[in-house]
């Protein structure tokens, strides 16, 4: 399954946090070592690692063309909408992958 094709959605069973890498990647850390890339349709100027993210979904999955809006606190008093993005398909990677990944982006 590690490298297998790419999935068009995620059940929420399937994973169990997001991890935004950047402003063009998110991981979805799943049970047993799954990890899914997901490459955004496009850059996403405004998401940053902090934020929170909120799903616009049209069905109960996360789906490939969905959108995520990722909201930020500011001042600790209120919370602002940085930046609205389109996921891409998630592409299953290794736990080593994904680690190699952050650290190059880290960088």
């Amino acid at each position: 399954d590690t490298y297998g094709e790419p999935k068009r959605c995620l059940r929420p069973s399937e994973y169990r946090r997001i991890e935004i890498l950047d402003s063009a990647h998110l991981l979805f850390w799943g049970s047993r070592d799954r990890v899914w890339l997901n490459r955004l349709s496009f850059p996403c100027v405004g998401l940053r690692p902090r934020a929170t993210l909120r799903f616009d979904l049209v069905t109960d999955r996360i789906c490939h063309l969905d959108s995520v809006t990722a909201i930020e606190e500011s001042f600790r008093f209120w919370r602002r909408a940085s930046a609205t993005c389109g996921l891409g398909e998630f592409e299953p990677i290794a736990v080593e992958q994904a680690n190699a990944l952050k650290a190059a982006l880290d960088r």
